[in-house]
């Protein structure tokens, strides 16, 4: 009988807490969405226009195909940017240098929207080496890569992304955002990937620069990603855009340094 009081209070108090949630959506309020990079390696480089979709349509976003993009630098040198087909603005003359400071234009619309970048330094990457590991509770057996590298620029706080490629194929899921700041690094660091691999993989890692607001970027994207939308989990939040007029996305210039390894016994 106490057993059944409890289950009926238990009941009454969470039928108490139930509200009905209207979500409200604007679905014709489209939001501009930015992906641009330059860095100071061969190019071609692009930057990619689309929009945000409405509540219900079963598309995932819409190309861009009637803006004008426009790039300059602290040169004072400026392009337009020419569309070569679904959302892509391909970046032609100007070029990656590290120091510079990049700044995007983009009319669309009857909207501007900006972004400035600067191209930081970044360390070559000085040390690649595998190690086999047993298979454990949290990991899989195989051969797992590290790395080291200096920190670009002593006394200071320096970002940096990695990409790792698997036999030019890019670990692209939303668990291999990789980002770290080397405020604790003491002149130097390392760490390990968390990739098992097999004899005689070919691995190959980018090491690349970021600005802080890129990094604050990655940083909440896989925050995002992350999330697995529980009850317990903070609502959902765009990450943090460094394009003004309330577009989303992100434009970068970056500087890259990558290494390869073949992974031997």
């Amino acid at each position: 009988m106490q057993n059944i009081i409890y289950t009926f209070l238990i009941v009454c108090l969470l039928s108490s807490c139930l509200e009905v949630i209207d979500l409200k959506h604007d679905d014709n309020a489209p939001v501009l969405i930015v992906d641009g990079l330059i860095t100071d390696q061969p190019g071609p480089h692009f930057v990619k226009l689309s929009t945000t979709i409405s509540f219900n349509s079963s598309e995932r976003s819409f190309a861009v195909e009637d803006a004008t993009v426009t790039l300059s630098n602290d040169l004072g040198e400026e392009e337009q940017l020419l569309h070569i087909g679904s959302g892509t603005y391909q970046i032609t003359t100007i070029q990656g240098v590290v120091g510079r400071t990049y700044d995007l234009n983009i009319d669309y619309d009857g909207q501007t929207y900006t972004s400035q970048s600067t191209m930081l330094p970044v360390s070559e990457i000085a040390e690649m080496a595998s190690t086999f590991r047993n298979a454990t509770s949290l990991s899989d057996a195989g051969y797992y890569v590290s790395m080291a590298a200096l920190v670009s620029v002593p006394d200071k706080i320096n970002y940096y992304r990695w990409k790792v490629y698997k036999s030019d194929s890019l670990f692209s899921g939303k668990e291999d955002i990789i980002v770290a700041e080397d405020e604790y690094a003491d002149g130097s660091f390392e760490f390990e990937f968390e990739y098992p691999f097999e004899l005689n993989d070919e691995v190959k890692v980018e090491m690349s620069s970021l600005n802080k607001d890129a990094y604050e970027y990655y940083n909440g994207l896989a925050e995002v990603l992350s999330s697995d939308g529980g009850l317990f989990s903070p609502p959902p939040v765009n990450a943090p855009s460094n394009i003004s007029n309330g577009a989303l996305g992100l434009f970068q210039a970056n500087a890259v340094s990558s290494d390869v390894i073949t992974i031997t016994e």
